[in-house]
Formats: C-alpha cells, sequence, structure tokens
C-alpha cells in the first residue's frame, strides 16, 4: 500500500499520503513464537481522506492477508484521527500572509506541508488557520532545534502586516 496505492493519491501542496509502522509489541520471550502483537501506525490523510475511509482500507488489506494466510487475524482501530489541513492558495489569509511578506521583501512560496498541526483542526472548524513562523521547517522537532534572530524580527513584521490589515 505504502509503494503501490497510496503515491498515486497526491495533492498541490501536501503531496501524497503515507503510512508507516510506528511500534510493534507481542511475545513473552525470544525463543517463543507470540500469540498476538500489537501494530500501531501512522497514516498520514491528504484532504478528501476521512478516519473512516482510512480504517475501512485497512481492514481490507488485513482480509486479503487473510486469505493467503487463514492464521492471520488482525482488529482494525482508529485511536487517533486528524483531518489533512486545506486552506487554499486564494484564501484571504493565505493571500494576506504573502502580501506581507511581498512587503518586507521575503520570499513569499505558498508550500504544503505533511504533518499534524492545530491548523487542520481549526481549518476543519472552518476557521481559516496555516502555519507560519520563523526558522527552516527542516529543523522542527529535531535534536538541535533553532532559529535565528533575524528570522524572528521578520516574522513578527509580517504578522504585523498581516494583523494591521485584517479587516481592510
Amino acid at each position: 500500500m505504502e509503494t503501490t496505492v497510496l503515491p498515486t493519491r497526491k495533492h498541490a501542496l501536501i503531496g501524497r499520503p503515507s503510512l508507516h509502522a510506528s511500534t510493534i509489541s507481542g511475545g513473552t520471550g525470544w525463543s517463543t513464537y507470540p500469540e498476538h502483537c500489537t501494530l500501531r501506525v501512522e497514516r498520514r490523510t491528504v484532504p478528501g481522506e476521512t478516519g473512516e475511509s482510512v480504517r475501512a482500507e485497512l481492514e481490507a488489506l488485513c482480509a486479503a492477508l487473510h486469505t493467503t494466510r487463514e492464521s492471520f487475524h488482525a482488529v482494525v482501530t482508529l485511536e487517533l484521527y486528524q483531518p489533512a489541513s486545506d486552506l487554499a492558495v486564494d484564501a484571504p489569509l493565505t493571500q494576506a500572509v504573502v502580501t506581507a511578506l511581498q512587503k518586507e521583501s521575503l520570499p513569499a512560496p505558498v508550500e504544503g506541508l505533511s504533518c499534524w498541526t492545530d491548523a487542520a483542526l481549526f481549518n476543519e472548524a472552518g476557521i481559516p488557520a496555516l502555519c507560519f513562523g520563523p526558522g527552516d521547517i527542516a529543523l522542527a522537532h529535531s535534536a538541535e532545534e533553532w532559529v535565528t534572530l533575524d528570522d524572528i524580527e521578520h516574522a513578527t513584521r509580517v504578522l504585523e502586516r498581516v494583523c494591521a490589515s485584517w479587516g481592510r
């Protein structure tokens, strides 16, 4: 699925959905075959996919495995679901940030971000939200996460412009 089905689904900004095994546990000792195990997966979605559609997809995958190995049984549960965040490129908030960046003579790329953020929850509730801030996203959640003072000052000026222009 990760290498065959999911790459066929693409979003212009976010890219493709993904699936990976996060944790697996089970067994009682090295020399015994486990009676059962628990596998937890993370399945990142793209707009249009739902928690239920992902659960059904994983259930179908497990059913297909069962047909090739009758001893395979699985129970699929959805423990947590967060929708993909999807704010249009031409949304007022997006354009306000782009305009503020341009007025500060800063690059203004509109890019997607494939991770879980509170912005998705706000967008799902009908409150426009996007991710914007100082620093390099490649450093986020790394062992040595840092941001320059210049980046903080630039982001502050951009946010001041967005707030000052909002509602005009």
